[in-house]
Protein backbone atom coordinates (compact mmCIF):
# COMPACT_ATOMS: atom_id res chain seq x y z
CA UNK A 1 0.00 0.00 0.00
CA UNK A 2 1.43 3.50 -0.95
CA UNK A 3 2.22 6.08 1.40
CA UNK A 4 0.19 8.97 2.21
CA UNK A 5 1.85 12.19 1.29
CA UNK A 6 1.22 15.54 0.43
CA UNK A 7 1.51 16.59 -3.42
CA UNK A 8 2.71 19.99 -2.74
CA UNK A 9 3.17 21.24 1.41
CA UNK A 10 3.93 24.73 2.14
CA UNK A 11 4.26 25.42 5.54
CA UNK A 12 4.61 29.14 6.99
CA UNK A 13 6.38 30.13 10.43
CA UNK A 14 6.61 33.22 12.04
CA UNK A 15 6.72 35.19 9.16
CA UNK A 16 4.38 37.64 8.45
CA UNK A 17 4.80 37.09 4.33
CA UNK A 18 2.34 34.99 2.16
CA UNK A 19 3.16 31.12 2.51
CA UNK A 20 2.18 30.75 -1.31
CA UNK A 21 1.44 34.31 -3.48
CA UNK A 22 0.17 33.85 -7.22
CA UNK A 23 -0.47 36.82 -8.87
CA UNK A 24 -1.79 37.04 -12.96
CA UNK A 25 -2.36 40.83 -14.51
CA UNK A 26 -2.92 39.95 -17.86
CA UNK A 27 -4.24 36.68 -18.30
CA UNK A 28 -7.73 35.44 -19.10
CA UNK A 29 -7.05 31.68 -17.83
CA UNK A 30 -7.97 31.33 -13.56
CA UNK A 31 -4.69 31.94 -11.50
CA UNK A 32 -5.16 28.58 -9.39
CA UNK A 33 -7.18 25.63 -10.38
CA UNK A 34 -8.37 23.22 -8.07
CA UNK A 35 -10.02 19.73 -9.69
CA UNK A 36 -11.39 16.38 -7.27
CA UNK A 37 -12.93 13.54 -9.23
CA UNK A 38 -13.12 12.18 -5.48
CA UNK A 39 -15.56 12.59 -2.47
CA UNK A 40 -12.44 14.49 -1.06
CA UNK A 41 -11.98 18.42 -0.97
CA UNK A 42 -10.65 20.38 -3.93
CA UNK A 43 -9.19 22.77 -1.27
CA UNK A 44 -8.96 23.04 2.11
CA UNK A 45 -8.35 26.70 3.55
CA UNK A 46 -7.32 26.66 7.55
CA UNK A 47 -6.34 29.46 8.98
CA UNK A 48 -6.60 32.46 11.09
CA UNK A 49 -7.80 34.66 8.53
CA UNK A 50 -9.57 31.82 6.53
CA UNK A 51 -9.81 32.95 3.01
CA UNK A 52 -9.59 36.47 1.70
CA UNK A 53 -11.06 36.53 -1.86
CA UNK A 54 -11.03 40.16 -3.53
CA UNK A 55 -12.12 41.17 -7.08
CA UNK A 56 -11.06 44.22 -7.52
CA UNK A 57 -11.38 45.71 -11.22
CA UNK A 58 -11.89 42.55 -12.89
CA UNK A 59 -15.01 42.12 -14.99
CA UNK A 60 -15.64 38.69 -13.31
CA UNK A 61 -16.78 37.62 -9.57
CA UNK A 62 -14.87 37.39 -6.92
CA UNK A 63 -15.95 33.54 -6.30
CA UNK A 64 -17.90 31.79 -8.05
CA UNK A 65 -19.12 28.09 -6.83
CA UNK A 66 -20.52 25.53 -9.13
CA UNK A 67 -21.81 22.29 -8.07
CA UNK A 68 -22.82 19.74 -10.30
CA UNK A 69 -24.10 17.39 -7.77
CA UNK A 70 -27.44 17.83 -6.60
CA UNK A 71 -27.98 15.53 -3.42
CA UNK A 72 -25.82 18.10 -1.79
CA UNK A 73 -25.26 21.67 -0.83
CA UNK A 74 -23.76 23.87 -3.38
CA UNK A 75 -22.43 25.92 -0.79
CA UNK A 76 -22.21 25.02 3.11
CA UNK A 77 -20.90 27.34 5.81
CA UNK A 78 -20.34 26.63 9.59
CA UNK A 79 -19.23 28.08 12.62
CA UNK A 80 -18.22 26.42 15.94
CA UNK A 81 -17.60 29.84 17.43
CA UNK A 82 -19.44 32.42 18.72
CA UNK A 83 -19.49 34.66 15.88
CA UNK A 84 -21.73 34.87 12.43
CA UNK A 85 -21.58 31.77 10.05
CA UNK A 86 -21.99 34.15 7.39
CA UNK A 87 -21.71 37.95 6.92
CA UNK A 88 -22.56 39.73 3.70
CA UNK A 89 -21.18 43.54 3.04
CA UNK A 90 -21.96 45.66 0.56
CA UNK A 91 -20.17 48.95 0.59
CA UNK A 92 -21.09 49.93 -3.30
CA UNK A 93 -24.57 50.34 -5.18
CA UNK A 94 -25.14 46.49 -5.52
CA UNK A 95 -27.96 44.22 -3.73
CA UNK A 96 -25.95 43.01 -0.43
CA UNK A 97 -27.79 39.15 -1.59
CA UNK A 98 -28.92 38.07 -4.72
CA UNK A 99 -30.64 34.42 -4.97
CA UNK A 100 -32.02 33.36 -7.86
CA UNK A 101 -33.70 29.79 -9.15
CA UNK A 102 -33.29 27.94 -12.17
CA UNK A 103 -33.92 31.23 -14.64
CA UNK A 104 -33.68 34.81 -13.24
CA UNK A 105 -37.96 34.57 -12.79
CA UNK A 106 -37.89 33.63 -9.45
CA UNK A 107 -35.31 35.82 -7.30
CA UNK A 108 -34.93 37.20 -4.09
CA UNK A 109 -32.74 40.10 -3.17
CA UNK A 110 -31.53 41.89 0.30
CA UNK A 111 -30.78 45.65 -0.52
CA UNK A 112 -30.15 48.33 1.85
CA UNK A 113 -31.87 51.81 1.43
CA UNK A 114 -30.43 54.90 -0.34
CA UNK A 115 -29.17 56.34 2.64
CA UNK A 116 -27.95 52.93 3.87
CA UNK A 117 -29.45 52.81 7.21
CA UNK A 118 -32.00 49.95 6.94
CA UNK A 119 -32.06 46.92 4.55
CA UNK A 120 -35.38 45.26 3.22
CA UNK A 121 -35.63 42.40 1.18
CA UNK A 122 -37.65 41.91 -2.52
CA UNK A 123 -39.00 38.99 -4.00
CA UNK A 124 -38.90 39.13 -7.73
CA UNK A 125 -41.43 36.71 -9.81
CA UNK A 126 -40.98 37.02 -13.28
CA UNK A 127 -39.17 40.28 -13.96
CA UNK A 128 -41.41 42.38 -11.31
CA UNK A 129 -40.75 43.05 -7.08
CA UNK A 130 -44.15 41.00 -5.90
CA UNK A 131 -43.28 41.50 -2.16
CA UNK A 132 -41.39 43.39 0.15
CA UNK A 133 -41.56 43.10 3.95
CA UNK A 134 -42.03 45.80 5.80
CA UNK A 135 -40.88 46.53 9.82
CA UNK A 136 -43.73 46.28 12.07
CA UNK A 137 -42.34 48.14 14.93
CA UNK A 138 -44.74 50.24 16.31
CA UNK A 139 -43.38 51.49 19.65
CA UNK A 140 -44.74 55.18 19.77
CA UNK A 141 -42.22 55.74 22.96
CA UNK A 142 -39.51 55.25 19.98
CA UNK A 143 -41.57 57.65 17.40
CA UNK A 144 -41.30 61.47 16.82
CA UNK A 145 -43.65 64.21 14.76
CA UNK A 146 -46.81 61.88 16.22
CA UNK A 147 -50.08 63.25 13.85
CA UNK A 148 -53.53 61.46 13.58
CA UNK A 149 -54.43 60.32 10.14
CA UNK A 150 -56.35 63.11 8.61
CA UNK A 151 -59.65 62.63 6.13
CA UNK A 152 -58.86 59.12 6.67
CA UNK A 153 -62.71 57.91 5.69
CA UNK A 154 -62.73 60.97 2.69
CA UNK A 155 -59.46 58.64 1.56
CA UNK A 156 -60.86 55.34 2.20
CA UNK A 157 -64.12 56.27 0.05
CA UNK A 158 -61.60 57.83 -3.05
CA UNK A 159 -59.92 53.97 -3.26
CA UNK A 160 -61.60 51.54 -5.35
CA UNK A 161 -61.21 47.81 -5.38
CA UNK A 162 -61.03 45.63 -7.69
CA UNK A 163 -60.69 42.06 -9.62
CA UNK A 164 -57.79 41.98 -12.19
CA UNK A 165 -55.47 39.18 -14.47
CA UNK A 166 -51.63 39.61 -14.53
CA UNK A 167 -50.65 40.52 -18.20
CA UNK A 168 -47.09 38.34 -17.08
CA UNK A 169 -48.62 35.22 -16.89
CA UNK A 170 -45.11 34.61 -14.45
CA UNK A 171 -46.97 36.55 -11.93
CA UNK A 172 -49.97 34.40 -11.60
CA UNK A 173 -52.54 32.85 -13.76
CA UNK A 174 -55.49 32.81 -11.70
CA UNK A 175 -57.86 35.90 -10.56
CA UNK A 176 -56.50 39.39 -8.32
CA UNK A 177 -57.86 41.61 -6.27
CA UNK A 178 -56.29 44.60 -4.99
CA UNK A 179 -55.57 48.16 -5.17
CA UNK A 180 -54.25 50.54 -8.00
CA UNK A 181 -50.77 51.57 -6.23
CA UNK A 182 -51.34 54.37 -8.35
CA UNK A 183 -54.62 55.62 -6.89
CA UNK A 184 -52.99 54.67 -3.41
CA UNK A 185 -49.99 56.93 -3.98
CA UNK A 186 -52.43 59.80 -4.92
CA UNK A 187 -53.94 59.64 -0.99
CA UNK A 188 -51.93 57.70 0.78
CA UNK A 189 -48.02 57.54 -0.33
CA UNK A 190 -46.65 56.62 2.30
CA UNK A 191 -48.49 52.83 1.58
CA UNK A 192 -46.82 52.67 -1.88
CA UNK A 193 -42.90 51.54 -2.06
CA UNK A 194 -41.39 51.31 -5.30
CA UNK A 195 -38.64 48.26 -5.79
CA UNK A 196 -35.95 49.22 -8.44
CA UNK A 197 -37.88 51.85 -9.83
CA UNK A 198 -40.10 49.32 -11.46
CA UNK A 199 -43.94 49.06 -10.48
CA UNK A 200 -45.53 49.57 -6.91
CA UNK A 201 -46.31 48.00 -4.27
CA UNK A 202 -48.77 48.53 -1.80
CA UNK A 203 -48.36 48.05 1.73
CA UNK A 204 -51.51 46.25 2.77
CA UNK A 205 -51.15 45.97 6.47
CA UNK A 206 -50.61 49.63 6.69
CA UNK A 207 -54.27 49.92 5.95
CA UNK A 208 -55.46 48.83 9.15
CA UNK A 209 -54.63 52.32 10.80
CA UNK A 210 -56.55 54.22 8.40
CA UNK A 211 -59.15 51.48 8.05
CA UNK A 212 -59.70 51.97 11.94
CA UNK A 213 -59.72 55.52 11.62
CA UNK A 214 -62.58 55.74 8.79
CA UNK A 215 -64.28 53.44 10.68
CA UNK A 216 -64.55 55.93 13.64
CA UNK A 217 -65.22 58.88 11.48
CA UNK A 218 -68.37 56.79 10.12
CA UNK A 219 -69.10 56.11 13.65
CA UNK A 220 -69.22 59.29 14.44
CA UNK A 221 -70.96 59.95 11.45
CA UNK A 222 -73.98 57.52 12.29
CA UNK A 223 -73.97 58.59 16.06
CA UNK A 224 -74.85 62.26 15.00
CA UNK A 225 -77.35 60.72 12.71
CA UNK A 226 -79.17 58.67 15.98
CA UNK A 227 -78.93 61.81 17.68
CA UNK A 228 -80.89 64.14 15.01
CA UNK A 229 -83.93 61.11 14.49
CA UNK A 230 -83.86 60.77 18.18
CA UNK A 231 -84.35 64.54 18.43
CA UNK A 232 -86.91 64.62 15.92
CA UNK A 233 -89.07 62.19 17.46
CA UNK A 234 -88.86 64.10 20.47
CA UNK A 235 -90.41 67.11 18.65
CA UNK A 236 -92.73 65.18 16.54
CA UNK A 237 -94.06 63.52 20.02
CA UNK A 238 -94.10 66.76 21.61
CA UNK A 239 -96.48 68.74 19.21
CA UNK A 240 -98.60 65.40 18.89
CA UNK A 241 -99.46 65.77 22.87
CA UNK A 242 -99.54 69.38 22.55
CA UNK A 243 -102.17 69.13 19.85
CA UNK A 244 -104.38 66.49 21.82
CA UNK A 245 -104.41 68.79 24.44
CA UNK A 246 -105.35 72.02 22.84
CA UNK A 247 -108.61 70.35 21.45
CA UNK A 248 -112.09 72.44 21.89
CA UNK A 249 -113.36 71.56 25.12
CA UNK A 250 -117.11 71.27 24.48
CA UNK A 251 -118.95 71.45 28.32
CA UNK A 252 -121.45 69.12 28.81
CA UNK A 253 -124.86 70.20 29.39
Amino acid sequence: MGQKFDWINIERGTSKYNALHVEGKTTNASLAYFGQEGTGNSATFKGGGGVDIKGVSGQKNALNIYDNQTENSTAYVENNGSGRAFRAKQLGQGSIAWFQGKSDRAKLSVNASDDGESIYLEIYQGEQPIWTPTNNLSDLTLAEDVAPIENALDKVLSLEGVSFSWQDKALGESKEIGLSAEKVGEVLPELVHSADGQSGLVKYEKFVPVLIEAIKAQQKQIEQLQQEVKDLKGQVGSQSSQGDSEEEYVPDF
